[in-house]
């Protein structure tokens, strides 16, 4: 979508994206909602970490999931492979100690994705007012 809308706003500079797909996204909203919901997802996995409360594994994967399935397209590709091996590594846990290890892992590389989203040229007006 967004390699068409560029092609034809180029032709037409007052043209919308909505214009042209029903269910177009900007890339900014696209990035402030990755930015946003990799940031809850940290603070879910900074919660069990925090209170010792190793939940049982399937809500973990469970709110991994929600995430995979929703604004992870949003991510740079580079950086799919080692969000899915996060997930399999999570997976695969067997006792409380491998997850308390995988989740501390996974909650600081959560924590550097946010920020090189807030690199993002896209988002240079828009800061992200959360503390990390």
């Amino acid at each position: 979508q967004q390699i068409v809308y560029s092609i034809a706003h180029y032709f037409d500079p007052r043209l919308e994206g909505h214009e042209i797909f029903p269910d177009y996204v900007t890339r900014l909203e696209q990035s402030v909602k990755l930015r946003s919901d990799i940031y809850d997802l940290r603070l879910f996995i900074g919660k069990i970490l925090k209170e010792g409360d190793l939940m049982e594994l399937s809500a973990i994967i469970k709110k991994i999931e929600w995430f995979r399935s929703g604004s992870m397209k949003y991510l740079m590709y580079k950086d799919w492979f080692d969000f899915d091996n996060f997930y399999h590594e999570v997976q695969a846990c067997r006792t409380s100690g491998n997850l308390n290890f995988s989740l501390h892992r996974f909650y600081m590389f959560l924590t550097t994705l946010i920020k090189e989203v807030n690199k993002r040229s896209i988002l240079y007006n828009h800061p992200f007012d959360k503390p990390l």
